[in-house]
């Protein structure tokens, strides 16, 4: 998520960013936010049998990322060279969370 985040604040190529500093703030509340889960998790984890709670949880943590990277950048949307700038940073945003699916699926 960090890396859509920046995308977002500084932009990229000639695509504008909206110069605010949310990186700080997304990773404080990603942390505050997945914490419950991370611990639900494990408290609850089948270690002979793993695979399925940690799909789980990272299916959740995906779903965290995506409601978070929402709220961070919705009240920016007024301008309207930002929507262009919040759909890169989404594009960025999905392709490092699929890079990440394989692990998830049970990948060693």
């Amino acid at each position: 998520m960090y890396k859509a985040i920046y995308v977002f604040v500084k932009g990229i190529k000639d695509i504008k960013g909206a110069g605010v500093k949310l990186q700080q703030i997304a990773e404080r509340r990603y942390y505050r936010d997945s914490e419950s889960t991370v611990l639900n998790a494990l408290a609850k984890i089948n270690f002979e049998n793993a695979a399925p709670e940690l799909a789980r949880m990272g299916n959740e943590l995906t779903d965290k990322v995506k409601i978070l990277f929402k709220e961070l950048v919705r009240p920016y949307l007024n301008d309207p060279e930002l929507v262009r700038t919040m759909a890169v940073a989404r594009r960025t945003l999905n392709k490092h969370l699929r890079a990440l699916k394989p692990q998830q699926d049970g990948g060693d």
